[in-house]
């Protein structure tokens, strides 16, 4: 039986004191997790992996600047393929025991076919992509939160190490990931949304101008039209 954690931790910062409702390493549901996050200040995060609170570490450059040009890397996609929407941070309500925040993700839009609905703001299900920038959080991002992904749906998932510069880019086959590795070009390309090409380098030079002048090669492809055709299709569809 889940019970409700004690109320414990004083946090400064988000105009006056605030008692943060869980500290790292509490065991509780999606839905008493859910609960407690909502009433807290829009800064705070937190999140639940497989039933078990994870609270980030303060954001470094590391993390915060490929945080910014893969963000805009998904925004860039996503403006040029109708259908699909892309979101930094947002919280995705997975299911009983996991409600994790990706960093960067991108999804096909309810109307056009993808997995995913929207409920209170929320998201709702697994996003096709995820993303995680793993600075401090290696561990958590390649075990526990890899796990809890790929057992509920995620279609694909990436995680950018900092600290070794390694990019693991996992997609689903089956009911299992398995990783996507570069091409002769050294391009990671994505199996689930054509024309989605990534130069790993770019990322860890914090060169967004090569970046997306590689994801303008992607987006100019037969492959790329012939999705957002596609999801054109259906978009026209779903509003008839």
């Amino acid at each position: 039986m889940t019970t409700m954690p004690p109320i414990r931790r004083v946090l400064r910062g988000f105009e006056g004191p605030f008692v943060a409702p869980f500290e790292d390493g509490d065991v509780m549901d999606q839905p008493t997790f859910h609960k407690l996050y909502e009433a807290a200040p829009e800064d705070f995060r937190a999140e639940l992996i497989g039933g078990v609170v994870h609270l980030p570490s303060p954001v470094s450059m590391r993390h915060g600047k490929p945080h910014s040009v893969l963000g805009a890397w998904l925004g860039l996609y996503s403006a040029e393929t109708d259908g699909t929407e892309a979101f930094i941070d947002i919280t995705a309500i997975m299911a009983g025991d996991s409600e994790p925040q990706p960093d960067v993700s991108l999804i096909i839009s309810p109307e056009a076919g993808g997995q995913t609905a929207s409920e209170d703001d929320y998201l709702t299900g697994s996003p096709e992509l995820a993303v995680e920038i793993s600075h401090t959080t290696t561990l958590v991002d390649l075990h526990a939160k890899k796990q809890i992904y790929e057992k509920y749906g995620v279609r694909e998932y990436i995680v950018v190490e900092t600290k070794r510069r390694a990019i693991h880019w996992f997609m689903r086959r089956d009911s299992h990931f398995v990783a996507i590795k570069p091409g002769a070009d050294g391009l990671l390309k994505s199996r689930v949304f054509p024309g989605l090409w990534l130069e790993p380098d770019a990322v860890f030079e914090r060169s967004a101008k090569r970046l997306l002048a590689v994801l303008q090669q992607g987006l100019a492809t037969p492959e790329h039209a012939k999705f957002a055709a596609k999801l054109q299709a259906k978009l026209a569809k779903a509003k008839r």
